[in-house]
């Protein structure tokens, strides 16, 4: 009995080196997003895996439309995610998050999210960000919370970062507002190229670090992410470790 669950322990520690290191197989995501040989550009659907192996979430990330907001003309950022049919049996919950991005200089004017989870009142909150006085006021609070200069929001980061010219970049700082506290992003950027079949892909990688503008030594996370080098970046694979937890977030689907 004790060797059966040996052998059983043993074969469970192996499958799961094996699906975290088949989660992050560069060329196998790659190849899964090539259509007629060439990778195209639209939504973005990632699925994200808990310790790099559990599948709990997927979320959709698009560039909606432009828009005139508080007589300026922005970006409309959405990503919608919502829990896998089978962590949902555990945890069932859906998010959309909205960010308004000002076109001339990327950082965001409006930041709105809302978290529904069954039985429960939806949660809504919306951020207005004023980078001119670099202060932000939360929806339902009245006093006005101090920024950094170009805070962004979780959306308008990612969006940036995939406007910028990576490959011209050996390191970067910005600022993040998680709508709580202000935190310091900054990152050092390698490239690679990777080759199959007849094809090579250039890819930039990005490790960045991600802590407290007040040196806070908690609250630290790392974030590793590979994109693929093109007219607009695209984050093909992200690694973030936060507290001894481990999140892959896996490009899946191009549309």
């Amino acid at each position: 009995m004790r060797k059966k669950i040996a052998v059983l322990i043993v074969i469970l520690i192996l499958s799961l080196f094996w699906f975290n290191h088949y989660n992050s197989d560069l060329k196998r995501i790659i190849a899964s997003l090539e259509k007629n040989g060439e990778i195209g550009d639209g939504q973005l659907k990632y699925r994200a895996y808990l310790f790099g192996v559990l599948p709990v979430a997927e979320a959709i990330f698009e560039v909606k439309n432009l828009e005139m907001l508080q007589g300026r003309e922005v970006e409309h950022l959405r990503v919608r995610a919502k829990s896998t049919k089978l962590f949902s049996k555990f945890f069932d919950s859906e998010a959309i998050f909205d960010s308004y991005v000002d076109l001339e200089s990327y950082n965001p004017v409006i930041f709105r999210q809302e978290i529904s989870i069954p039985n429960r009142q939806v949660n809504k909150k919306e951020v207005m960000f004023d980078q001119v006085n670099n202060t932000m006021i939360i929806s339902g609070e009245e006093d006005r919370r101090k920024i950094m200069p170009d805070t962004q929001d979780p959306l308008s980061l990612t969006y940036r970062l995939r406007k910028m010219d990576l490959n011209q970049v050996n390191e970067m700082q910005m600022y993040l507002n998680t709508n709580q506290k202000n935190y310091l992003f900054s990152g050092k950027v390698t490239k690679k190229n990777i080759s199959f079949g007849n094809r090579t892909y250039d890819l930039v990688i990005l490790k960045a670090e991600v802590k407290r503008a007040d040196k806070d030594p908690r609250h630290k996370s790392e974030v590793i992410t590979f994109y693929l080098s093109s007219k607009d970046n695209i984050p093909i694979l992200t690694r973030v470790f936060s507290q001894g937890m481990l999140i892959k977030l896996k490009l899946i689907e191009i549309n």
